[in-house]
């Protein structure tokens, strides 16, 4: 209640003569849909407009050139939108980082150092460069209005119907290509991997744009490992060897060290293919071999999209998935 006062309060100055109870009532309830509904948005917001007083601001009297005291100095501010320091003191340049808020409020006041204006285009539609970043294709964001499944819940494979809109995205296709699709990672699965990891979800992480060197991008932490790395994909043999490096415990990093060697390719081999471990399990496994998130993000392959047969003029497929 207190803050959906100060909300009102806010709303009548800025509005200033324009404002009227009525008018204000109504803007809230955008922010305000479940007072609104049970009725209490009407009485709070009638209260705040009743007990709003002015106030009257004192202004000192202009005070003559010769008795005016000389302005303070400007406070010097200045950033590195390149090379920036981390937590521990040390110098980053172009790489990854873990930040908070600051560094979006940076992002938002200084969009031009930040994010430089696209190139100019002639096409119709212009690739938006907030839109995965990270892969040197086009993408295109389209309207899923059909998502039905077909096969029984207790079947073991989820077979399901989708249909797209693409009207106004500028997508084109012909049968035969293939459609990809960017998948996402359980949003549960995540939050539970941020708990066990230490990883606080909200805090801002910083990754260069692989498809494009000197640039990089910001996201939340938990953004990054639902929509971008493959938290739950299969590791290659390499993870294993560069995983070895941060583990503090002998027994953890020798086991690494093995199995990233050439000597330990049986074992790599059964990992994979029939004990089917992800990154996270074998995190989970090795629990003293733990890089800070920004490197893991670093160490773990992004999502590759899922691709698809175009088998009719018309979007609407017909997918078989084991997820």
């Amino acid at each position: 209640v207190q803050k959906l006062v100060v909300y009102l309060a806010v709303l009548r100055l800025y509005l200033g003569k324009a404002a009227s109870e009525p008018a204000i009532r109504k803007l809230a309830e955008g922010v305000a849909r479940e007072m609104a509904l049970g009725g209490q948005l009407g009485k709070i917001s009638a209260s705040s407009w009743a007990a709003l007083e002015e106030v009257e601001l004192h202004i000192p009297p202009a005070v003559a050139e010769g008795d005016a005291k000389p302005p303070s100095p400007l406070k010097e501010f200045e950033f590195n939108a390149i090379a920036v320091e981390t937590a521990d003191g040390q110098t980053v340049v172009n790489g990854s980082k873990v930040s908070s808020w600051h560094d979006a409020a940076k992002h938002l006041l200084f969009p031009s150092v930040f994010t430089p204006p696209p190139p100019p285009s002639e096409e119709e539609y212009v690739q938006d460069p907030t839109l995965r970043p990270e892969v040197p294709e086009h993408t295109y964001l389209v309207t899923c209005t059909v998502n039905r499944r077909l096969t029984p819940l207790d079947y073991d494979r989820n077979v399901f119907h989708l249909e797209f809109d693409t009207a106004g995205t500028g997508l084109k296709y012909a049968i035969g290509e293939a459609l990809g699709v960017h998948g996402w990672n359980d949003e549960q699965d995540v939050l539970d991997f941020c708990k066990w990891y230490g990883a606080d979800p909200e805090r801002l992480i910083t990754i260069p744009v692989a498809a494009n060197e000197g640039k990089m991008y910001t996201r939340t932490t938990f953004q990054v490992l639902q929509q971008q790395i493959d938290l739950f994909g299969r590791p290659p043999k390499l993870f294993y060897a560069e995983l070895a490096a941060y583990a503090t415990s002998p027994a953890d990093r020798l086991a690494l060290q093995f199995i990233g060697a050439p000597e330990g390719s049986s074992t790599f081999k059964k990992l994979g293919e029939k004990d089917t471990v992800t990154f996270a399990e074998v995190l989970q496994r090795y629990p003293s071999a733990r890089p800070g998130i920004e490197t893991l993000c670093e160490m773990i392959r992004d999502i590759k999209p899922r691709h698809y047969i175009l088998r009719a003029r018309r979007v609407r497929l017909a997918i078989a998935s084991t997820c």
